[in-house]
């Protein structure tokens, strides 16, 4: 899975409609989401989806432990702990994932 995810990823800008796929090679990529909701895009999702997949690979482990605090969190994700011109904690506080 974790290979196939680099081939085909999550998309990095906004897709209109609730309806992507990417196609590299053999690996394809389909993602469908609620109306209500709509798809996932850019480089949080991204970075995300890449920490998780990792995880699960190196501790071969469905269990995954996002820290104690949301700065635990964000450095996990190698995010600065504050950053205030690009206000990385504040505006991910209000981000559902």
């Amino acid at each position: 899975m974790a290979r196939a995810m680099v081939q085909a990823t999550l998309p990095h800008k906004m897709v209109a409609g609730t309806y992507f796929e990417r196609k590299n090679g053999p690996y394809t990529l389909t993602l469908l989401a609620p109306p209500s909701k709509g798809l996932t895009y850019g480089s949080i999702p991204c970075l995300l989806l890449a920490l998780v997949t990792t995880e699960a690979v190196e501790t071969k482990s469905l269990e995954f432990e996002l820290g104690a605090s949301i700065t635990a969190f964000m450095t996990e994700l190698w995010m600065p702990e504050t950053d205030i011109a690009n206000g990385n904690i504040t505006s991910q506080k209000n981000k559902t994932i």
